[in-house]
């Protein structure tokens, strides 16, 4: 499906992007990895090049880093990111209770939403790694549509009625191995990520934690009190689930992502089915490009 004009200029003004550097650099990268030391086979359709491309805004040699770094992060969070049909089992029991699925309609700035409802989360029979790997097979799928490659993907976490143990789930070493594997091992323009109704005690951490980031990455987590407070502000009501005062009801939200996930299914398989020489990975996970 080619894409509308409304996603073309957006490309173009934010990503500098248009057809002959798309077609420069897609012809660039090929020739890259067409000579490269470790990476010996791969997807190279121009959809998945093209995201690589569009995260780094048509810098080559920084989308040639990250797509080794890809590879690379991919194989040390493999916990998270290589899934075996149990684990995936489990994945989809977790997404069927509600605990993450993505909008079905895109913000006003066309970015895709991933809605998160914390306290649906059963913390008797799901892990943390459960959750991150709903998560990232979540961004996975999305990240295959162009149009989310332009836009970005934004989240909405509701804490409300949330378990005080879930946040025990995950520890200091989760929480930073997590932040790691979102920048090298996961494709996509990440925008804003709102927290709603955190608890106070997590409020303060959240606060605190804040002040490490630099302000691009602050400007970015944003904690409102309650749903009101997020609609009012930031969000428009009509593309939440039905129960939330939108229009389209939960069930009908995960049924359509389960389609998305159908349709994209060969492509994110594909992904998987690579080949790489790790005996000519050098010890500090990082090669010359270019």
């Amino acid at each position: 499906m080619e894409l509308s004009e409304s996603f073309i200029e957006k490309a173009r003004v934010e990503l500098g992007e248009n057809e002959n550097l798309k077609i420069q650099c897609l012809s660039e990268l090929r020739i890259w990895l067409a000579n490269h030391p470790f990476i010996k086979n791969c997807r190279k359709d121009d959809n998945f090049l093209l995201q690589f491309l569009r995260i780094r805004k048509f810098n080559v040699d920084n989308a040639c880093k990250s797509f080794e770094n890809f590879f690379i992060f991919r194989r040390k969070f493999s916990k998270w990111l290589i899934l075996n049909d149990d684990d995936m089992e489990r994945v989809w029991q977790l997404f069927d209770r509600g605990y993450a699925f993505p909008l079905i309609s895109r913000d006003n700035d066309g970015k895709r939403i991933i809605f998160i409802q914390v306290r649906k989360f059963d913390t008797n029979i799901f892990n943390s790694h459960d959750a991150v790997r709903l998560l990232s097979l979540i961004v996975a799928t999305l990240i295959e549509e162009e149009e989310t490659q332009i836009a970005g993907i934004s989240s909405i976490s509701d804490y409300t009625d949330v378990s005080s143990h879930y946040f025990s789930l995950f520890s200091i070493k989760d929480i930073k191995d997590f932040a790691t594997c979102a920048k090298n091992a996961t494709i996509g323009r990440e925008k804003e990520n709102y927290f709603v109704n955190l608890p106070i005690f997590a409020s303060f951490l959240f606060e605190v934690g804040k002040r490490a980031l630099n302000e691009k990455l602050r400007s970015r987590l944003i904690l409102t009190k309650n749903m009101e407070e997020l609609t009012k502000n930031h969000i428009d009501v009509s593309i939440l689930p039905q129960e939330y005062g939108g229009e389209v009801s939960e069930k009908e939200m995960l049924n359509d992502f389960k389609q998305l996930y159908e349709k994209r299914k060969s492509s994110l398989e594909a992904t998987a089915n690579y080949d790489i020489d790790w005996s000519a990975v050098d010890s500090k996970e990082s090669c010359s490009v270019m």
